[in-house]
C-alpha cells in the first residue's frame, strides 16, 4: 500500500504537520488537512530523500525497519513477532522491541493494520519497502573478480510466446490426458518439456509443485484467457483441449499477444507481498556489472525472520528457480560462494521494455519436406501451418516437417487439405520445391478418397413388395436403388417425405425409422405367428389323413 491510500483518510491537522515537520517541512497546524497531505505524501514519495534519511536512522531503528520489511513471507508480520525478534537481537527482555516499532510508527515509516485475517499486524508503505531494497541490495553487491562483468542476454519474451505457440499447438494436434485430480499425466508433461526452448524439466515427486514454472505459467494464461479447457474424451478419460477461443486468439497480432504474455507475466511474478517480488525488487537495485551475494542475502533475511513458519532460504531458493528458469536472473560461483543477478533481458523486463518485433508473413518450404517458421511469422499463419506439421526442432528457427501421416492425421481432425498447397505457395520465400508440390498433390488428393457411409434402407416384407414399390412411379424419386431383392436404399434426407408417399399409396408403413431392439421384437412376434400358422396346418392336416 502507498503513502498516498494510507494517507486518504488522514484529516488530523496536528499530526500531518508534526509528521511533516520531523521530515523538515515547515508546516502549521492551521493548514487546509488537504494541503498537508500533499506535502507529506510528496516529501516521503522522493525516493532520493527517504533513502538518505533511512540511512541516516539509529542502528536499533534501521534494524527494526529491516525485520518488518523482511520479517515475514507476506511482509505483513505480527507485533508480537517483531517485537520477540528485535528483542532476541538487542539481547534484550520487556518491552525494548515495542519501543523500537513505535519510534518507526512515530516517523510514519510503520504502520499498524489489519490484515484479512482481521489479525493485528504491521504494514510498511511501498515506498518505505522499495528504499529499504535499494540500500540492502547496494550492501549486498559488489564486483566479482572471478565472474563476467557483463550479463547474458537471458530473457527472450518472444521465445516465450513461441513456447506458448508450441504448446497451443500440441493441445490441437493431442488433447493430453488429466488424472482424477485434474492434473497432466507426468509423462505427457515429460514429451512437451522435451520441445520447449530450453527443455524445462519436470519438479521433483516430493515437492508441492505440479508443473514446471513455465508450463505453471502457460496454463495459468490460457484458463485466465479461456484458451484451453477440460473435456472428456470418446473413451470416457478427462482430457485438457483447446477451448474455440484459442484459435480467435491466434488471429491476434504479434504485437498484441506480446504486450498480454508480457502484461500477465509482470502480475504472475512481480506481486509485492511475496519472496518472488522481493528478489526481483532487490536485484533491480543491483547495477549491471556487479553481482549480488546470495549468501550474504540469506544471512541477512535469517537474522531478520520474525515469523517462525518463515524459511527464507527454502522461499528463496524456490522464487530463485522460477525466475531462472524464465532467464529472469543468472547464477555464478567464486571461492564457494554463490551470486546472483538480473541478466540484460531480465532487466528490461523490470523495466517495462517490450521487444521490438516486425512480424513476417512468409516461411522456407525446403525439398527434404522441412518447413523454417521464423519466430516473428504472424501467428495465424503459423496456426495455419501447425495442424498439417510434426515438430523437429525449437529453436530462433523452428522447424516443422510435412509427410503423408502429419497431413492424413490434420484431415482426420478435421482439417481441409485441399487449402494446404495453396497456402504453401501464398507464403512460401521460394518457388514450392517440384518434388514437394508433387507429392502434396498425391497425399491431399488420397485424404477421403474412400469412406463409409450410414445406409437408410426401406425393409420389404417379401420380395415381391419391394419390386412393386421399386416400380412404383409415386416413390422412385425418394429411393437410391437396390441393396439386397428385399431392401431398397432411400434417401436420408427424403425418408419422412417417403414414409408419408407410402402411406398415402397404402402400403401403411411402420411410424418413424426401426430401431433395432424394436424391429427384434416384430419379427419375434411375426415368427410366432408364423409358428402358430405352421401348428394350425399340421393339425388340419393331421385330422384330415386321420378320416381318409
Amino acid at each position: 500500500m502507498k503513502y498516498q491510500e494510507l494517507f486518504a483518510h488522514t484529516t488530523d491537522s496536528q499530526a500531518l504537520s508534526y509528521l511533516g515537520r520531523l521530515h523538515g517541512l515547515d508546516l502549521s497546524p492551521r493548514t487546509a488537512p488537504a494541503k498537508l497531505q500533499a506535502a507529506v505524501i510528496k516529501r516521503l514519495s522522493d525516493t532520493a530523500y527517504l533513502e538518505a534519511y533511512l540511512a541516516r536512522l539509529p542502528a536499533e531503528e534501521r534494524l527494526g525497519l529491516e525485520v518488518a520489511v523482511f520479517g515475514s513471507q507476506s511482509f505483513l508480520p505480527t507485533p508480537d513477532s517483531v517485537h520477540r525478534r528485535l528483542n532476541e537481537l538487542n539481547n534484550k527482555n520487556g518491552r525494548r522491541g515495542g519501543k523500537i516499532i513505535a519510534a518507526l510508527v512515530n516517523r510514519g515509516l510503520v504502520f499498524a493494520a489489519t490484515d484479512r485475517h482481521y489479525r493485528s499486524v504491521y504494514l510498511v508503505p511501498e515506498e518505505v519497502r522499495a528504499a529499504v531494497f535499494a540500500l540492502t541490495a547496494r550492501r549486498l553487491a559488489g564486483d566479482v573478480p572471478g565472474l563476467p562483468a557483463q550479463p547474458g542476454s537471458g530473457f527472450d519474451l518472444l521465445a516465450l510466446l513461441n513456447d506458448l505457440h508450441l504448446f497451443l499447438a500440441w493441445l490441437g494436434r493431442t488433447p493430453m490426458r488429466l488424472t482424477q485430480a485434474g492434473l497432466i499425466y507426468r509423462r505427457d508433461q515429460q514429451r512437451l518439456l522435451e520441445n520447449f526452448n530450453p527443455p524445462e524439466e519436470l519438479p521433483p515427486t516430493s515437492g508441492h509443485a505440479a508443473y514446471p514454472p513455465r508450463l505453471n505459467f502457460f496454463l495459468n494464461f490460457c484458463e485466465k484467457h479461456d484458451l484451453i479447457a477440460p473435456t472428456v474424451t470418446a473413451d470416457g478419460w478427462p482430457h485438457l483441449a483447446l477451448a474455440p477461443e484459442a484459435g480467435e486468439w491466434m488471429l491476434q497480432s504479434l504485437d498484441h499477444q506480446l504486450q498480454e504474455l508480457f502484461t500477465y507475466l509482470k502480475q504472475y511474478l512481480e506481486h509485492p507481498e511475496g519472496t518472488l517480488g522481493m528478489l526481483l525488487a532487490l536485484l533491480s537495485n543491483v547495477p549491471e556489472a556487479e553481482w549480488l551475494d546470495l549468501e550474504a542475502l540469506l544471512a541477512h533475511l535469517a537474522t531478520c525472520a520474525a515469523d517462525p513458519w518463515y524459511h527464507p532460504g527454502q522461499e528463496v531458493t524456490a522464487a530463485l528457480g522460477k525466475l531462472l528458469s524464465f532467464r529472469l536472473v543468472e547464477v555464478g560461483a567464486c571461492a564457494g560462494k554463490r551470486y546472483v543477478r538480473l541478466t540484460a533481458g531480465g532487466r528490461k523486463f523490470r523495466l517495462g521494455i517490450l521487444p521490438s518485433v516486425e512480424e513476417e508473413d512468409t516461411f522456407l518450404v525446403q525439398p527434404n519436406y522441412e518447413v523454417l517458421v521464423p519466430q516473428e511469422l504472424k501467428p495465424a499463419l503459423r496456426w495455419q501451418l501447425e495442424p498439417f506439421t510434426e515438430l523437429v526442432k525449437n529453436d530462433r528457427m523452428v522447424v516443422l516437417r510435412l509427410s503423408a501421416d502429419s497431413v492424413y492425421q490434420a484431415f482426420k481432425r478435421g482439417k481441409d487439405p485441399g487449402e494446404l498447397l495453396p497456402f504453401l505457395r501464398r507464403h512460401s520465400r521460394t518457388p514450392l520445391p517440384e518434388n514437394v508440390a508433387y507429392s502434396l498433390e498425391d497425399w491431399c488428393g488420397r485424404c477421403g478418397a474412400l469412406y463409409l457411409e450410414q445406409p437408410l434402407l426401406l425393409t420389404c416384407r417379401s420380395e415381391e413388395l419391394a419390386d412393386e414399390v421399386a416400380a412404383d412411379p409415386r416413390l422412385k424419386r425418394y429411393l437410391r436403388g437396390r441393396f439386397t431383392p428385399r431392401h431398397l436404399l432411400v434417401d436420408p434426407d427424403k425418408y419422412s417425405e417417403l414414409l408419408a408417399a407410402l402411406e398415402k399409396a397404402g402400403y401403411w408403413p411402420h411410424p418413424g425409422v426401426a430401431q433395432e431392439a424394436e424391429l427384434e421384437v416384430k419379427a419375434q412376434a411375426r415368427l410366432r405367428d408364423q409358428l402358430d400358422a405352421l401348428r394350425d396346418l399340421m393339425s388340419a392336416l393331421i385330422k384330415e389323413a386321420g378320416r381318409k
